[in-house]
């Protein structure tokens, strides 16, 4: 085996590795950096693949032009474009399955989509916390609600992980399904799981909080062009950083195949 000696080893060529790879040899020219994936592939958990010329996700499709100010600058200075992605919807409600209460059906001439009791259920768990919305907790279409959303920020969201309760427990420990089968009739979690299609994560049951978050960061941007995708896919986004890499190959030596052993 050949010894190579680096002034830094960067361990995994996942977006965050090779981020960081880039901005250590941007800032010295001197700098040796030593950049190790043990696997044939860059991009860690962004992956897109080209299926007849179909562009399929197999990770992160839709970013945040609004609030994902730092990426939307590295998509600047890669020379990356973004395009609109379709904001969340659901089918329009032909008549449930599942029979709803009145207040949670919605109006006769236009009931609530599975979209529209997926906030139902979140407004009423944030309802008595200090991030409740202002508008109607038994209405998820009141206009009061999104001025809410969009008000929302970073700071808020951090505070609802670390102190949000629900019914005495923190919602850090409670299961999404079970935070919102507490404000929520059975038929309407039925109706939100299976004609929304969030079947997949029955036996998840995901952190009742993380999605909380995900999903107000999510309904924030209705109704705008807040959400895009990267044009030719998320999987440009590394494959630009090996590009800017390559260009400093006196500086930045890349290693396929090559798993982290031991440390010492």
């Amino acid at each position: 085996m050949s010894l190579q000696e680096f002034d830094t080893v960067v361990v995994g060529a996942g977006i965050a590795g090779l981020y960081c790879a880039w901005r250590l040899a941007q800032r010295d020219a001197r700098h040796k950096v030593g950049l190790f994936e043990a696997s044939d592939r860059f991009g860690g958990r962004i992956e897109t693949v080209d299926m007849d010329g179909f562009l399929a996700e197999y990770g992160p499709m839709r970013f945040e032009k609004r609030r994902q100010r730092l990426l939307m600058g590295l998509l600047d200075e890669l020379d990356l474009k973004t395009r609109p992605f379709v904001p969340y919807t659901a089918e329009a409600a032909r008549g449930m399955r599942f029979p709803l209460a009145p207040d949670e059906a919605g109006p006769a001439e236009s009931p609530h989509t599975t979209l529209d009791l997926m906030k139902l259920g979140i407004m009423r768990i944030l309802k008595d916390t200090q991030w409740g919305s202002p508008g109607d907790p038994n209405d998820p279409r009141d206009e009061k609600h999104k001025d809410w959303l969009r008000s929302l920020d970073e700071e808020d969201f951090a505070g609802m992980r670390r102190g949000a309760m629900q019914g005495g427990a923190f919602l850090h420990e409670r299961g999404f399904w079970n935070a919102l089968s507490d404000v929520l009739s059975h038929q309407a979690v039925l109706a939100i799981r299976d004609q929304g299609t969030f079947y997949h994560l029955i036996p998840e049951n995901p952190n009742a909080v993380d999605w909380i978050v995900f999903w107000l960061r999510a309904l924030s941007g209705e109704g705008q062009a807040a959400l895009v995708s990267i044009e030719g896919g998320s999987g440009a986004l590394p494959l630009a950083l090996v590009r800017k890499l390559q260009q400093r190959s006196d500086q930045v030596f890349i290693h396929r195949r090559h798993e982290l052993t031991s440390l010492a």
